[in-house]
């Protein structure tokens, strides 16, 4: 995914900003997928939520978020918590856990589509979601 890594390395160093995974994949596979792309520096992956840990995305939310407070002593609360993906799937899985979905559009799913899946925004790249998160932030 275009600007990816600048775009975690530059969330990373926002001290308010914790980042993991959330994804239907295998724990192990998607530490691989995220190695090879060198994708896993700035990211939390113990904090986050796999395939193994529920079948049902919108829960995944709810781990990861458990997950991070005990890592970190942080509570994120639901409107502090973003969830970016590139499909349907992962927006409804954001929707359904209450928290605020930003759509990617570079991958299989069009903006449209992702729109339609009910994305609060929609990107057309990874470093349009750090824009719109700087948006959102400036609005609290």
């Amino acid at each position: 995914m275009p600007g990816a890594a600048e775009t975690l390395a530059a969330l990373a160093a926002t001290p308010t900003v914790h980042q993991t995974v959330l994804t239907g994949n295998l724990r192990d596979v998607a530490r691989i997928k995220l190695e090879v792309f060198g994708l896993d520096h700035h990211l939390d992956l113990e904090a986050g939520a796999y395939g193994d840990d529920d079948q049902d995305r919108s829960k995944l939310v709810a781990i990861a978020r458990q997950r991070t407070a005990d890592r970190t002593g942080v509570l994120f609360r639901t409107h502090d918590t973003v969830l970016i993906g590139d499909t349907p799937n992962d927006v409804s899985a954001g929707l359904g856990a209450g928290i605020r979905v930003i759509g990617v559009a570079s991958g299989k799913s069009g903006a449209d589509e992702l729109r339609s899946a009910g994305a609060h925004e929609v990107a057309a790249s990874m470093a349009e979601c750090r824009e719109i998160l700087v948006q959102w932030a400036e609005l609290r």
